[in-house]
Order: structure tokens, then sequence, then C-alpha cells
């Protein structure tokens, strides 16, 4: 048991560095932005800057997915809480069928993904010549670890907290 909520800790503080991570990424992207519009006061429009701004965009997307897998902090529209709000019970084990379903769908995502991501291994972006492996690499990486992620967060739901304790 104390191994499991070991693990569990570590593993929270390894996705806890994709939140520092993906900060980083919209400071990058913001301080970019800024970058573009004043060169476009000047009438300078570098060419990369708008790709670079684009693999920004997608680079912090998929960054930030394991940590919000992780901390549960995905938007959820919480259906099972109008229908069953009186029987918590069945509102818990409706969670826990949504959470496998998510996993699975993660865990499915990873092969159509790494398929995509070879298939594109010799193409390159247009105007900084970035092999393209790298951004589509990001999808198949971010669904595993957010896959993770959730199983963590099912072992930790399973042994550790119990269902029926509490927290």
């Amino acid at each position: 048991m104390k191994a499991i909520t070991a693990i569990c800790n570590g593993l929270d503080k390894f996705f806890r560095c994709f939140y520092y991570l993906s900060g980083f990424v919209l400071m990058a992207l913001l301080g970019l932005s800024c970058f573009i519009v004043t060169a476009r006061l000047f009438y300078i429009s570098p060419i990369w800057s708008d790709e670079l701004q684009r693999f920004l965009m997608v680079g912090m997307v998929f960054v930030s997915i394991p940590y919000m897998a992780s901390a549960k902090s995905f938007l959820i529209v919480d259906l099972t809480a109008i229908f069953f709000g009186k029987r918590k019970e069945l509102h818990d084990r409706t969670i826990l069928i949504g959470e496998f379903i998510l996993l699975g769908v993660l865990i499915y995502l990873i092969f159509p993904c790494l398929e995509l991501a070879v298939r594109n291994a010799r193409t390159f972006s247009p105007a900084m010549r970035l092999p393209m492996i790298y951004m589509y690499m990001f999808m198949p990486v971010s669904f595993a670890l957010a896959a993770l992620a959730i199983a963590k967060n099912l072992l930790r739901r399973s042994v550790i907290e119990r269902p029926g304790e509490g927290k």
C-alpha cells in the first residue's frame, strides 16, 4: 500500500512538470505574438514566425494534456450529478466507467497517431524546414502519458482511497 502511494505521489510530481512546461510554452507563445505584432508595425513579417506560432499552440495543447488528466482538471459536463444527485454510489460508478472509457480511447489513439507520425517522418515544415515528425510525435506521447495519468488515478481510487471511504 505504501509503495503504491509512493508511486502515485511520484507520478503526481512528474505530471506537475507538464503544468510548468505548458506555462513556459504559453509564455513563449505570448512573447512571439508580441514580437510578430511589433514587427508588423514596422512592415517586417518574418516568414518563420507564423509557423513557429502554430507549432507553439499545438505543442502547448499536447504538453498540457498529461497534467490535466493527472489532476482531473479537464472540462467535464457531469450530467450524472443531475440524474443521480442523491445516489452518490451510482454517480461514482458512472464516473468510474467514464474514466475507463477515456483510458480505452487514449490507448486506442496512440496507434493511429504513431502511424501518422511515421508516415510524415520525411516531410518538413515549409518555412523553418523542421522535420514534421517532431510535431506529430506530440500526439502519441501525450496520449500515452495521459493514459498513464488516468491509470494512476484509477489505481489511487481503487486501492488507496477505497470506494465508500471518501478521501
